[in-house]
């Protein structure tokens, strides 16, 4: 599944909420990863994408960039810029 196939997501699977200045909305799911939704697109990125866990409980960008993602295998910090080129495809997968 490449980053910006969105799949058959619930919204029963929805754990958190993250509003970035950029006007997105990111949303944790449990079971399915990461998602963003911006200017009316829904994206996702998982494990198969290089998250540490698909069941995403909370998420806080900082002022460096970097985005804090918690799940039920602990915490990951990914720097803004790799989440988007996942999603936007010009990566396949995270580096971090």
């Amino acid at each position: 599944m490449h980053g910006r196939d969105a799949g058959n997501i619930t919204p029963h699977s929805i754990r958190s909420l993250h509003a970035t200045d950029d006007g997105s909305i990111w949303i944790g799911h449990a079971g399915v990863g990461l998602g963003q939704w911006k200017n009316g697109i829904q994206t996702r990125i998982s494990k198969a994408h290089g998250l540490r866990d698909d069941h995403i409980s909370s998420v806080l960008t900082d002022n460096n960039g970097s985005m804090w993602i918690a799940g039920n295998r602990g915490l990951s910090l990914i720097r803004m810029q790799e989440l988007e080129d996942v999603l936007a495809g010009r990566a396949e997968r995270l580096q971090t």
